[in-house]
């Protein structure tokens, strides 16, 4: 079905046709007054074997601003599609990437939403966890009725609910050193992406999980939050970062300023919500390619409740001698 582009309004005035978005305006005139209809057929859509481009909708589609696509799939691919990108290009795009989530908590579960709701369809899911009940005002994906059952397997229910034909793989188990990463790739096989959201020390999960990735060249972001901050990305990319995982575990070496150490187990919810909403954006914008819209090269420091963003530079290794 063909429509207007996403990000564009239209309207008829004084017999022209007036197509705007935020900050641009085209007005399209013809030999006789344009009817109201035309604006209506805009808006709801006109089915492709019903629709020959001439005309006023030829002006359209050479400004780029008609496009083809199911008429349900206006919501998040239409949001890409703003960029450029065709609807039916971003729904393919997203359908067929397969995404590992390494933690259901806080971070992992916002992150799961975020990308069911944007018609991801394939998930491996590893945490050896069950429903806490302590949790569920930040795990939202998770009922009281499962308290006590395995996340791997509430969060595979979710995702079916949502998505009938949703291809889930899940492992109730915990990693927690390069060797298991490295075995657990093996069982699952071919990632796409990789979202680390691992209750472990940042310099430790850069070690052992994400500088795996980074070695068999899989995309991959971590975050995580104590009580007051938070921290995300980047998106360690060996294609697209200037350095990988061991560059920034120079950062988190202890200081007068910061000492690592195990994560906080005091969480306030929205500010889980906020950073796993983040990397959730970066996941879907890189499997996009939306490339210009995605941090490879810092890590985003994030103080609450103001929002204060800090980037955080790597401290540059040589790609010979990363891990």
């Amino acid at each position: 079905m063909w429509s207007l582009s996403p990000g564009w309004a239209v309207s008829v005035k004084d017999g022209r046709l007036v197509v705007q978005s935020d900050t641009k305006q085209m007005i399209l005139s013809g030999n006789v007054p344009i009817s109201c209809c035309v604006a209506d057929r805009l808006r709801d859509g006109i089915p492709e074997e019903c629709f020959g481009i001439d005309g006023i909708f030829q002006c359209l589609a050479d400004a780029g601003l008609l496009c083809l696509g199911k008429r349900e799939d206006r919501g998040i691919y239409g949001y890409f599609n703003h960029f450029g990108i065709q609807l039916q290009d971003n729904r393919d795009a997203l359908n067929n990437s397969r995404i590992l989530i390494l933690g259901l908590g806080g971070t992992g579960a916002i992150i799961l939403q975020h990308l069911v709701g944007a018609g991801v369809r394939n998930f491996v899911l590893v945490d050896d966890d069950n429903v806490d009940a302590r949790n569920l005002e930040r795990q939202f994906i998770f009922h009281r009725q499962q308290v006590g059952q395995p996340k791997t397997i509430c969060a595979a229910q979710y995702i079916r609910e949502r998505n009938p034909s949703a291809s889930v793989e899940i492992h109730a188990t915990r990693i927690s050193t390069p060797e298991q990463t490295e075995e657990l790739l093996k069982i699952v096989g071919k990632i796409d992406f990789a979202a680390i959201c691992i209750d472990t020390p940042p310099e430790q999960v850069l070690a052992n999980t994400a500088s795996v990735f980074w070695t068999l060249s899989i995309p991959s972001i971590i975050g995580g939050l104590l009580i007051s901050s938070g921290c995300y990305g980047p998106v360690f990319d060996p294609t697209r970062s200037r350095t990988g995982p061991n560059g920034f575990r120079r950062n988190y070496t202890p200081s007068e300023e910061f000492v690592p150490g195990e994560p906080v187990r005091i969480a306030f919810p929205p500010f889980n919500t906020m950073v796993g909403a983040l990397m959730a954006s970066d996941i879907l914008h890189h499997l996009a390619g939306l490339h210009d819209e995605v941090d490879y090269d810092h890590q985003i420091a994030v103080t609450f409740p103001l929002l204060r963003r800090t980037l955080i530079d790597a401290m540059v290794v040589p790609r010979t001698q990363e891990a």
